[in-house]
C-alpha cells in the first residue's frame, strides 16, 4: 500500500461509490465531485463532508457536518473503537468495528467491515476518476 497514492497535486475528481449494509441489504449511492491529493480524498455528499485518508497501516474516514463528527479507523483484521460525536449535546458515542478486507487499487478503494455493537456488515466502495 502506497502512502503517496496520488502525488502532491490537488486534482478535481468524480466520485462514484456505494456504502452497502449487507446485513440489512440497504445501499447508499454516492455520486459527486471531490478533490484528491497525496493520500487524501475529500468530497461532500448529502451535506456531509467526507475525508478519506490512506496511511501505511490504516485508512481513516472522517464524516462531518454541523450536527455530528464520525471518525472511523480501518485496520485490517483488527478491532478499533471509533468516535461518533454529537455536537449539540457535546456527547461522544464509541462504536467498535473490525475490518475484514481492505483493497486499494489505482482508482478504487474497497473496505469491508463489521460494526460489532450491532452485528452489522458493510462494504464501502469508492471509485475515483479525473475530471477533464
Amino acid at each position: 500500500m502506497s502512502i503517496e497514492l496520488f502525488g502532491g497535486v490537488k486534482i478535481r475528481v468524480k466520485i462514484n461509490g456505494i456504502l452497502s449494509n449487507t446485513t440489512n441489504q440497504e445501499d447508499e449511492l454516492v455520486e459527486c465531485t471531490g478533490i484528491k491529493q497525496k493520500n487524501k480524498i475529500i468530497y461532500k455528499h448529502e451535506n456531509v463532508k467526507h475525508s478519506l485518508i490512506i496511511n501505511e497501516n490504516n485508512i481513516e474516514l472522517i464524516r462531518e457536518n454541523d450536527i455530528f463528527k464520525n471518525i472511523l479507523s480501518f485496520q485490517l483484521n483488527k478491532k478499533t473503537n471509533n468516535e461518533y460525536y454529537i455536537k449539540d449535546n457535546n456527547l461522544s458515542v464509541y462504536i467498535s468495528i473490525i475490518t475484514n478486507e481492505i483493497n486499494i487499487y489505482e482508482n478504487e478503494i474497497i473496505i469491508k467491515y463489521k460494526v460489532l455493537d450491532s452485528d452489522t456488515e458493510y462494504i464501502y466502495k469508492i471509485e475515483v476518476s479525473d475530471i477533464i
